[in-house]
C-alpha cells in the first residue's frame, strides 16, 4: 500500500527512486516510425506541462544495436537531430529531460523504449518536482492529458501512475545496468529507473495489470475481465474519476493529485480498487 503514503514519508526515503512515475505499455513493435509524430507530440506536450522554472535541457538516445547512448543539449540542433531519428525509427530508447538551475537531480523526464517484450513510454520526475506539481491541480491535469493523448493515438495496452518509491528500488545492480546502457553522462535520464520487468509480465499487460495506483489506464480486455464498466461503476466510490475512452478502455483516477493523503477515506479507495483488480494483477514468473 505504498501508494497511500504521504510526502513526508517519501522525504525519508534515501535514494534515486522516490518521485512520480507514469508509464504506458504498448505491444511489441507498436511504438515505431509510424508513430513518430505522436512521440514528438508527447514531448511537446511534456514541455508545455512543465511547472514554472523548469525547461528542457538535455536529450538522450540509444540507437538500435548500440550498447552506449548519446547525450546532447536540448537546443534547436539537438532536437532536430532527435526528431529525425524518431521519424526514421532508429532508436531503441530516446528521452528528453528538464531541470532548473544547475541541480540535475531535480528533474522531469519523458522517455520511450522498445524492448523484445513490450514498448513503453515513461514520465518520471524527482520528488521535489512531484511535490511542487501536486500543489497545482491544473498542472497535474496536463499530465493526465498526456496519458489521454498516448492512449488515443498509440496502441497502449495498459498504463499506471504513482507517487512513491518503485517496488524494485532496492535492486541497485539492475538499476546500474540500465544506467550504464546510456553512458555515464546521462545518469539524469534514468534517475528514477525501474529495472526491466520480467518479460512474461510485460507481455501479459495485454490482459494483466501491475496493481492499484493513483492513475490507472485499462484496456477493454481488462474491463471485461473485472466484470465490465457497470461492475467498475458499482464497485468504486463516486468521487473516483472513471472516464471511458472513445476508442475503448477506461481511465481510473483515485484523487485530483498523486499526493494522496493517508486518510481512512483514501485507504478505502485503494482497497476497493485493489479488490476490483485482484483477478488481473500480473504475478512474477519463477
Amino acid at each position: 500500500m505504498a501508494n497511500m503514503r504521504m510526502v513526508p514519508w517519501l522525504e525519508s526515503q534515501k535514494g534515486i527512486f522516490a518521485g512520480l512515475t507514469i508509464e504506458f505499455f504498448a505491444g511489441r513493435g507498436q511504438i515505431n516510425k509510424n508513430t513518430a509524430e505522436v512521440q514528438i507530440g508527447l514531448v511537446q506536450s511534456a514541455i508545455d506541462s512543465l511547472i514554472p522554472g523548469y525547461e528542457m535541457k538535455s536529450l538522450a538516445w540509444l540507437p538500435t544495436g548500440k550498447k552506449k547512448g548519446i547525450v546532447g543539449p536540448f537546443d534547436r540542433v539537438g532536437w532536430n537531430w532527435q526528431r529525425k531519428g524518431i521519424s526514421r525509427g532508429q532508436y531503441r530508447k530516446h528521452a528528453a529531460v528538464a531541470w532548473r538551475g544547475t541541480d540535475q537531480q531535480d528533474f522531469f523526464l519523458i522517455a520511450t523504449e522498445r524492448t523484445d517484450a513490450a514498448d513503453s513510454i515513461r514520465i518520471s520526475t524527482s520528488l521535489r518536482y512531484a511535490k511542487e506539481l501536486c500543489q497545482d491541480e491544473e498542472q497535474v491535469e496536463k499530465l493526465v492529458q498526456i496519458a489521454r493523448n498516448a492512449w488515443a493515438h498509440l496502441k497502449i495496452r495498459y498504463g499506471y501512475g504513482s507517487l512513491g518509491v518503485t517496488d524494485e528500488g532496492t535492486q541497485q545492480p539492475s538499476a546500474q545496468r540500465a544506467i550504464d546502457d546510456w553512458g555515464d553522462q546521462s545518469k539524469i535520464t534514468l534517475a528514477n529507473v525501474t529495472p526491466e520487468l520480467n518479460e512474461q509480465i510485460a507481455r501479459d499487460f495485454a490482459k494483466k495489470v501491475k496493481g492499484a495506483y493513483w492513475l490507472n489506464l485499462l484496456s477493454d480486455a481488462h474491463v471485461k475481465a473485472v466484470g465490465g464498466i457497470e461492475k467498475i461503476d458499482e464497485t468504486l466510490p463516486e468521487d473516483i474519476r472513471i472516464e471511458e475512452f472513445k476508442n475503448g478502455g477506461v481511465l481510473i483516477q483515485l484523487a485530483p493529485t498523486p499526493d494522496v493523503e493517508n486518510s481512512m477515506d483514501n485507504q478505502g479507495k485503494f482497497v476497493y480498487l485493489s479488490k476490483l483488480l485482484a483477478p488481473i494483477v500480473a504475478q512474477p514468473q519463477p
